[in-house]
């Protein structure tokens, strides 16, 4: 593998990794303000 492809392919992955820990943030603070709610509810 060329230091040019295996370079692209790093990036590709630490790119998808960034992407999927910021969804993650997402879904942490969606979930912490649904669940906040409910537990006011009872």
């Amino acid at each position: 593998m060329s230091k040019l492809k295996k370079g692209t392919l790093l990036m590709a992955v630490g790119l998808a990794l960034v992407l999927a820990a910021l969804a993650l943030t997402g879904y942490n603070i969606y979930d912490g303000k649904r669940a906040e709610k409910n537990r006011r509810r009872y």
